[in-house]
């Protein structure tokens, strides 16, 4: 292997475009946090290089969506082990050779740049990477292994994949995750009604259409970048959601009047928009107080705090009032977000599964034991796991007697093994992956 001694630059104000990418996505990886997360905190902390913003976020939403392309390349071309250096040496070594791959950039300026940050280079190797076939690589490798990389899927996630999907299916699935995904959003029928969002979008550049299932949600067809930046935004008139996670309010049905417990609400986005639909009295529970805190914060920008009541509280003990209806929407391998987070992509393994489905499965226990008769739970994730998902519910609905309730839009796909659920994708409906299943006791 050959010996690599990068040099975090420390001036932030010289650094390459290419470091400063290194930096955001080694913390990414390091501490398995949001790459918009991350991205927010740098350009917060270094206000002066905001002009750099688009370009970081799109650099490094390239080099996820190749990771596992540029590390076979890196290794052949330069004998590096990527599993054997530092993230940010590894992240460096990944801007660099997207770079030499896909970008019309100077050779020379590429082997300066890696020799500046401590990475002993020549030409003819930097001129290797680009020249490099990657279908010969690809070769020896065993077929779901050979998709894998030639998609940047972690391998375990591509076998397991295989096995509920088609080779066909599989295939468009993987492709759609490594492309733009579609943005929807809601609009807060609590301030203002679609039509006059929607034109006061348009006068903003931003030009959405109506969905056809859902009243209340917009596909954004030109714009979305400008979203988080205007005033209606700002003023509450909308959300970003994807379509998916909106369904989610609509399937629940509360009514006026009516208690529903959130046991895990935070960020807010479900739970305003069951009392945007109904005027319920929503509690909903997050075991973080910075999560709540900023859901309190969402939901009187939404004007929906004065039908919504938040704890702290672990969803393992919840609330001693029975609810008419409960939603459990809980942390997930979140496989279906695969294209939305790419950076999902670096640390998700396969003991997270079993790891979240018994949390689920705790939940669940704690919500069949909170609904009261007659009521009913909402069940919902953004992964595609069978252990997550159908095997969960289907364990929960024998032990408690409770039965499975028709979903009254049929917007996805019918659950493996479980018709009455739901499964959204986003090579077929435009979404994020998702599950969703009701459930009446």
């Amino acid at each position: 292997m050959k010996k690599i001694k990068c040099t975090k630059n420390s001036n932030i104000v010289a650094m390459l475009i290419e470091e400063i990418v290194a930096s955001v996505l080694a913390r990414v990886e390091d501490f398995q946090l949001s790459l918009r997360g991350v991205i927010d905190d740098f350009f917060r902390k270094y206000p002066n290089l905001a002009q750099l913003r688009s370009v970081v976020t799109a650099f490094s939403l390239a080099v996820l969506r190749r990771y596992r392309e540029l590390d076979l390349i890196a290794e052949y071309e330069l004998s590096v082990s990527p599993e054997e250096i530092s993230a940010y040496d590894r992240n460096l070594i990944r801007a660099f050779t997207y770079e030499a791959r896909y970008r019309d950039i100077s050779l020379r300026k590429i082997a300066r740049g890696l020799r500046r940050a401590g990475i002993e280079v020549s030409l003819s190797e930097v001129r290797k990477l680009r020249s490099a076939d990657l279908s010969e690589y690809l070769k020896t490798l065993p077929p779901l292994e050979k998709l894998a990389v030639k998609y940047s899927q972690p391998t375990w996630v591509v076998e397991y994949l295989s096995k509920i999907l088609k080779e066909e299916e599989l295939v468009e699935l993987l492709d759609i995750f490594n492309k733009p995904s579609v943005l929807w959003i809601r609009v807060n029928t609590l301030k203002i009604n679609v039509k006059e969002l929607k034109n006061k979008l348009m006068k903003r550049g931003v030009i959405v259409e109506e969905d056809n299932d859902l009243n209340d949600i917009l596909k954004v067809i030109k714009g979305s970048n400008r979203l988080p930046h205007i005033p209606e935004y700002y003023q509450g008139l909308f959300y970003i959601q994807d379509k998916a996670s909106a369904l989610v309010a609509h399937e629940i049905k509360a009514r006026k009047g009516e208690v529903v417990v959130d046991l895990c609400s935070a960020p807010g986005g479900k739970a305003t928009h069951i009392v945007q639909l109904s005027k319920a009295y929503v509690i909903g529970l997050d075991i973080s107080f910075r999560r709540i805190f900023s859901e309190k914060k969402l939901s009187k920008n939404l004007s929906a705090y004065h039908f919504l009541d938040l704890c702290i509280s672990d969803a393992k003990i919840p609330p001693l009032r029975k609810a008419d209806k409960v939603l459990v929407d809980p942390d997930c391998s979140a496989l279906g977000k695969l294209g939305h987070s790419p950076e999902i992509r670096l640390w998700i393994k396969q003991e997270h599964v079993e790891k979240y489905s018994l949390l689920q499965r705790a939940i669940l226990e704690e919500a069949a034991k909170l609904v009261k008769k007659n009521g009913e739970i909402v069940y919902s994730t953004c992964t595609l796991t069978l252990e997550e998902n159908e095997q969960n519910v289907k364990a929960i609905a024998e032990k408690y007697d409770m039965d499975f309730m028709e979903l009254e839009h049929k917007i996805g796909d019918s659950g493996i093994d479980l018709p009455s659920a739901l499964r959204l994708y986003p090579h077929k409906h435009g979404t994020q992956g998702f599950f969703i299943v009701k459930l009446y006791k």
